[in-house]
């Protein structure tokens, strides 16, 4: 088995027996399945009654905030074990139910290991994240700020009320650099570009500020018409930016996205056809439009339907509902899907859905690739939830507790499925070798080839099996 000088044929050498049994072993060694991609639990205290609030956690997820009560957990590496304990509330504001305390937090999110950002009230403030943490800085909005937005370099921070007014920050420099009134306007989603040099508000009139940066600082530069004519409750829900930040796609509670260029901010496409279903203060009709990386493609998400689009003909090219054999189980009438993110590898989204289930799709094909489940008891869906810096682990709360899932394995069990002969009986000889307690020397060509093909996070799990010989160079096979 160790021989990989004839591959040609192989399988058809095998009994389909064997074959089988090969795959069943190579399933339970690298996987597991999806269902065991569950690696451990964390149990961080917080009130019963606020089961839909968020966490946060820092790169390396060694530490994970409940921002609403700051508690803490805190992963030891020496005992390996998370240890929970609450942080500092000094200069937050609180708030009673059903006479337990919360904070009135509206966004959170790590700056570095021990320091994260908050915004409470009316107000953003900056602090140490361990027992004893300092408030490091504060920046005053000056009106309780509903909406924010943080570039990806942590350096601006934009932060909004409903009505009155619009401040950007140097986070890095703790200045102001915008402080903007927009009559009224009623703002709902901020994005800033890749870039650092545009920021786009959605507003509740369906208009869209775009602002930009240059060497004289942030200015409000146009204001776009997202709904034509339209009235109050179609609102502009969420904006995204593509990678390379030319272009940017907005979805409205009309139902329909919409595609723009940043530099003369032209509307390119609409896609329509999404279902509106009514809500608290109007109607809502899109969770989340994004791009597809490297293809000139966006996929949509509706309460119960996801779509891929064709970015250049606006053709919807494939349109994928909830599985049948879940929709029996689903809470709400109205909608199946309730969150979703992107994987930071960009090539799945990662839905949670309303009866206690996360679905990956594939963002290239818009289809189902498969489920995280735990089969445990518990109430309420898996929402919201977040990624490490990496995209190995996923980070999900319900009621009291927080679940850390291992990605790394629940995609390489998706990847699984479309080996190739050669590959599956690679890893298949490194299974047997690290069982042996020795790791897998790749002395030939045809092993680094394979091993180099390999799907990323395959090559994850067995890079601790599979040894390079010192002086090698390894050549990528054609």
């Amino acid at each position: 088995m160790h021989d990989f000088k004839k591959f040609e044929g192989i399988e058809e050498t095998l009994p389909a027996e064997v074959w089988h049994r090969i795959m069943d072993y190579l399933l339970a060694e690298y996987v597991d399945g999806l269902q065991a991609a569950l690696t451990s639990s964390v149990v961080v205290p917080f009130n019963d009654a606020l089961s839909s609030l968020y966490l946060i956690c820092s790169d390396d997820c060694q530490k994970l905030v409940v921002p609403y009560t700051m508690a803490i957990a805190e992963y030891d590496p020496i005992e390996k074990q998370w240890r929970t304990y609450n942080g500092s509330t000094e200069g937050c504001t609180l708030c009673t139910v059903g006479g337990s305390f919360f904070l009135t937090i509206t966004f959170a999110q790590f700056l570095s290991k021990d320091e994260a950002l908050f915004v409470d009230g009316d107000r953003a403030f900056i602090q140490q994240i361990g027992k004893g943490g300092k408030r490091l800085v504060e920046f005053v909005h000056g009106y309780r700020a509903y909406i924010t937005a943080l570039s990806a370099s942590t350096t601006y921070l934009m932060m909004s009320d409903y009505i009155s007014k619009v401040t950007v920050w140097n986070v890095k420099e703790r200045k102001c650099e915008l402080c903007v009134d927009y009559n009224e306007e009623g703002c709902v989603c901020a994005q800033f570009s890749p870039a650092e040099d545009i920021l786009c508000v959605g507003t509740v009139w369906g208009k869209v500020l775009f602002f930009r940066r240059d060497d004289a600082g942030w200015h409000k530069e146009a204001v776009l018409n997202n709904n034509g004519d339209e009235y109050y409750g179609k609102s502009v829900d969420t904006i995204v930016f593509n990678a390379a930040g030319t272009h940017f796609v907005t979805s409205s509670s009309d139902g329909i996205a919409r595609l723009w260029t940043v530099q003369d901010r032209r509307c390119l496409q609409e896609f329509s056809g999404h279902r509106v279903i009514p809500s608290t203060g109007g109607e809502t009709a899109i969770s989340g439009a994004w791009f597809v990386p490297n293809k000139k493609n966006i996929v949509t998400l509706d309460p119960d339907k996801i779509r891929l689009w064709d970015s250049s003909t606006g053709e919807c090219l494939t349109e994928e509902c909830v599985p049948e054999e879940y929709l029996a189980q689903a809470s709400n009438p109205y909608s199946s899907f309730i969150w979703a993110k992107i994987h930071p590898s960009g090539d799945y989204l990662v839905v949670c859905l309303n009866y206690n289930e996360i679905h990956l799709y594939d963002m290239k094909t818009g289809r189902f690739r498969g489920q995280l489940q735990d089969h445990e008891n518990g109430e309420g869906p898996y929402y919201p939830f977040c990624f490490d810096a990496s995209g190995d682990t996923l980070i999900t709360r319900r009621r009291r507790e927080v679940r850390l899932w291992s990605m790394k394995k629940a995609l390489a069990s998706l990847e699984m499925r479309h080996l190739s002969v050669r590959q599956k009986l690679f890893l298949y000889a490194i299974a047997q070798v690290e069982k042996e307690g020795r790791v897998f020397e790749l002395q030939h060509k045809e092993h680094r080839e394979i091993y180099e093909s390999l799907p990323r996070n395959l090559k994850k799990l067995v890079a601790p099996f599979a040894k390079l010989p010192e002086d090698t160079k390894i050549e990528k096979a054609a």
